[in-house]
């Protein structure tokens, strides 16, 4: 699993979804994205035929976790 590229792609999920009306661009928290989605589908990480997640995997749901941190941080200091 490769996490910049993973992040990248998620990031551009947001953004799409932010201009097709879906999230607001108010948006500050990947938390807050559960509110409009199912943010833990951002970057396909749900789609079982590009992973299998395990979750009794600590390392890989450490990585998941630290995906998601990345994006709540890019959020929160307004997608920059």
């Amino acid at each position: 699993m490769d996490t910049n590229k993973i992040v990248e792609q998620i990031q551009e999920e947001i953004r799409q979804d932010i201009l097709d009306g879906i999230v607001p661009s108010s948006v500050k928290s990947f938390s807050e994205l559960h509110n409009h989605v199912d943010a833990n589908e951002y970057g396909s990480l749900c789609d079982e035929v590009l992973y299998t997640i395990d979750p009794s995997d600590q390392d890989q749901m450490d990585q998941i976790n630290t995906i998601q941190d990345i994006v709540d941080k890019w959020l929160s200091g307004g997608r920059e």
